[in-house]
């Protein structure tokens, strides 16, 4: 498997978990989240999406050897709907429109406490997206 591959089945396995109940330009802003994430802090997108405490559906979704925990595997239309949006996003298909947006949550809860210093670039369908000052 390439890096590739690898890269597109952990960002399509965020986009799933994440946003596929959202429109497809919601499920592209937190792809694009995920990448900008990845760009930032140079790390590989693997990485960034099962970093400790960054998207809470990854937080318990291996298991002591690293693999994906049954119950967090992806199915139906909403998973080839991820897959082909992360292929485009991971491919430059789409151009990144939340204005570089690193971090995202949903507006059914409370505005977390990082929120108040950043700036707010996005908010597609549930999820009000954010970026830091520069």
């Amino acid at each position: 498997m390439t890096g590739f591959d690898l890269a597109l089945i952990c960002l399509s396995l965020n986009v799933w978990h994440e946003s596929r109940s959202e429109s497809l330009a919601g499920q592209y802003a937190v792809a694009f989240v995920t990448i900008n994430r990845a760009k930032e802090s140079h790390a590989d997108i693997c990485d960034v999406v099962f970093k400790d405490k960054q998207f809470s559906w990854a937080n318990h979704a291996l298991d002591n050897h690293g693999k994906l925990l049954p119950k967090y595997m992806p199915h139906g239309v909403e998973w080839q709907t991820a897959r082909t949006i992360a292929r485009n996003t991971i491919s430059n298909i789409h151009l990144d429109f939340t204005g570089g947006a690193t971090y995202y949550y949903a507006d059914y809860i409370a505005k977390p406490s990082w929120a108040k210093n950043m700036i707010q670039t996005a908010h597609y369908g549930h999820h009000i997206f954010y970026r830091e000052v520069r």
